[in-house]
């Protein structure tokens, strides 16, 4: 019985972190996720980081034109991300490692900036038809330069994770 209501309590909490897409800090110097508690993956060998700085001069140049009014010049979000606006809705997070966007693997990333904010969670439109899914990649590639490695890493095995769970 205590079991199952660790397991529900659990399941409801990695429910509420996927739909908020808001999340706990990421501090340079900790891996820890303090939402759920427990340490973000960290590889156990050597891990090679493959920058393609042309793409990411590319995603720099559609980030500026079309997302940084929202997300800020450099990524760093709205400072009152984790919480809900006077119009019930959460504000831009940051998308430059401190906030929650490396906890989402690559194909949900892409889906956020095609589909936009989920009803009634934030006011992020949607950019299909808008951008090319290369602008797309450009963008994605841009926001993950400003990265550093660890966290990098740690989004790296998750999204590896998730391309291995599907069929």
């Amino acid at each position: 019985m205590r079991q199952e209501r660790r397991r529900t309590k659990i399941s409801a909490a990695i429910f509420s972190a996927a739909v908020v897409l808001s999340c706990a800090p990421v501090f340079a110097d900790s891996h820890h996720d303090m939402h759920s508690g427990h340490e973000a993956p960290v590889a156990k060998g050597p891990f090679t980081r493959a920058i393609d700085k042309s793409l990411v001069e590319r995603g720099r140049t559609v980030y500026l034109t079309n997302c940084a009014q929202c997300h800020g010049k450099e990524g760093e979000g709205d400072t009152h991300w984790r919480h809900r606006g006077s119009d019930g809705k959460f504000p831009p997070p940051p998308l430059d490692g401190s906030g929650h966007a490396w906890h989402h693997p690559l194909a949900d990333l892409r889906e956020m900036i095609l589909e936009g904010s989920r009803p009634g969670e934030g006011n992020m439109p949607g950019w299909k038809g808008k951008l090319s899914d290369d602008d797309i990649g450009a963008v994605i590639a841009w926001f993950q330069s400003l990265w550093n490695d660890d966290v990098f890493e740690a989004w790296h095995q998750i999204d590896s994770r998730a391309r291995s769970d599907k069929p």
